[in-house]
């Protein structure tokens, strides 16, 4: 099978690259993606593949390009198509431009659609490009294809994260975080690493980030391909330090031209903010700050928030890899000391933001989270069940709440909410299921020996059974299934 005969009149090249950026050919996408179509019609998957990868070589940026390329390739597998052999995959890698590799990497995975490795190698080349929504509509089909495996990696989810906090997409990174540290919850960096995502999360609302994955949110405002080109080369720093600096003075001459224009002031700070120097980051703070005294919007002042914060957090870093190097009390006791600071500061940030907002439930969550850390459940408990409303939390928020419940001794509560969480979180058997079921395990042994009730021990005995069917090595979980197995049979024997 040809996947890749060439009818680009001969010279070789479906689109063509200046200096590593994308020169878009919307016309020449159009003809083939049209061909590809046509070849659909009539049943030719495989010359419709071809097709529709030639077009997406002339525009990767066209979304709705791979989406129809993977409904073909799914057509194409039902009807006992082959995975792409090494050897087609090497054809499509032409002059192994970056286009190229990505072309590569798309026929790789959409002919084997069920290969999550596949699927991580071309969302990775995708984020490289820039083309962040592609990135994010092929990622999501990743982590989901991950979440349905036996027992999915830890490492594959950190890659996943890693890309969608290179996009921008927060809120997904913040998800697969957290079902990576269901595996490990000792992972003190990884769990570090998820509170600042969380509040990246927060940030920019009404920019790309908030609307990521959804049709069009990230080409809405891109008029032709030369605006889509723009935005890739302005929403990274690949190009280097000079090209950052002459962007950044740019967007100061602007702002200081007109201090009250708020996309003026918008565009200044973000790049203050995205430069990685500290200098440069407070005087980003100072600019938002500005802008929200003078404009009165509300997102300067959260934005300014955010960066004080993200600068207290790569101050917390260098404490914690000093304690971890040292092994120093007083230098563990510094880390310790800093994390609570840092968590006491976010709690107050994201209080402020829901008064601001106070029909936000994702901020309720936020809240809510950094109050559990912080051992303030009663307070936590109030802004959880807030943010329960919210179908993308609820369980989330049903978990924390339990887990609140659990360590205040109100067992009754705990195994209510616990029970909730198990029964509403979406992938069953994943590593955050397994540790719901855990916590609920746990909440009704305690709730057993406390009330010596027989039904919840037997219920605790079910879950140890269920986790450790699943997963022996999950936690500590052969130890607590002897443990409920030994209180069952003492409260057996007490009614004999």
């Amino acid at each position: 099978m040809a996947w890749f005969k060439r009818k680009d009149g001969g010279n070789g090249s479906a689109g063509a690259e200046d200096g590593g950026g994308l020169n878009i050919q919307p016309d020449k996408a159009r003809a083939w993606f049209n061909q590809a179509r046509t070849a659909a019609d009539t049943r030719n998957y495989a010359y419709a593949i071809t097709c529709y990868l030639n077009g997406i070589k002339f525009d990767p940026t066209s979304l709705e390009a791979h989406k129809s390329l993977y409904e073909i390739a799914s057509l194409y597998i039902r009807g006992g198509g082959k995975p792409a052999s090494g050897k087609e995959i090497r054809s499509v890698l032409g002059d192994k431009r970056p286009v190229d590799r990505l072309a590569a990497a798309e026929l790789a995975w959409i002919t084997d659609i069920l290969n999550g490795h596949l699927n991580l190698r071309f969302v990775a080349e995708a984020a490289d490009l820039g083309l962040s929504e592609v990135a994010y509509w092929a990622g999501e089909i990743g982590v989901n294809i991950l979440a349905r495996t036996r027992k999915p990696g830890k490492n594959a989810l950190v890659q996943y994260l890693d890309i969608f906090e290179q996009i921008g997409a927060y809120e997904m990174a913040v998800k697969v975080g957290e079902v990576a540290l269901a595996m490990d919850r000792s992972d003190a960096p990884l769990q570090a690493r998820i509170r600042n995502l969380s509040a990246q999360a927060t940030m920019d609302k009404g920019r790309y980030e908030a609307n990521v994955g959804q049709e069009g949110s990230f080409r809405s405002s891109i008029r032709d391909a030369e605006a889509q080109k723009q935005l890739i080369e302005e929403d990274t720093f690949a190009a280097g330090t000079e090209a950052m600096t002459r962007r950044v003075q740019r967007a100061r001459a602007e702002w200081e031209a007109n201090p009250l224009d708020t996309a003026a002031i918008q565009r200044l700070g973000d790049l203050l903010a995205k430069s990685g120097d500290e200098k440069l980051e407070s005087e980003g703070i100072e600019v938002f700050r500005r802008g929200y005294r003078d404009t009165s919007e509300y997102r300067f002042r959260m934005q300014a928030g955010d960066i004080k914060l993200l600068q207290a957090r790569r101050r917390l870093r260098a404490l914690r890899s000093k304690a971890e190097q040292s092994g120093d009390p007083a230098d563990l006791a510094r880390a310790e000391a800093g994390e609570k600071e840092i968590l006491q500061a976010e709690a107050a940030e994201f209080r402020d933001r829901c008064e601001k907002y106070p029909t936000d439930l994702g901020l309720q969550f936020e809240l809510g989270t950094r109050l559990y850390e912080l051992g303030n459940f009663d307070e936590a408990i109030d802004a959880l069940q807030r943010a329960q409303e919210d179908a993308r939390h609820r369980a989330r928020a049903q978990h924390l709440i339990g887990l609140c419940f659990l360590k205040q001794e109100w067992f009754d509560e705990a195994v209510d909410s616990l029970r909730l969480a198990v029964d509403t979180y979406e992938f069953k058997d994943d590593e955050q299921h397994l540790a719901m079921r855990y916590d609920l395990m746990c909440a009704l042994e305690a709730h057993a020996r406390e009330n010596d009730d027989l039904a919840a021990a037997e219920e605790a005995g079910e879950h140890s059974k269920a986790i450790a069917l699943k997963q022996l090595a999950f936690r500590d979980i052969r130890q607590k299934r002897d443990a409920i197995r030994q209180l069952i049979k003492d409260l057996k024997s007490r009614r004999t």
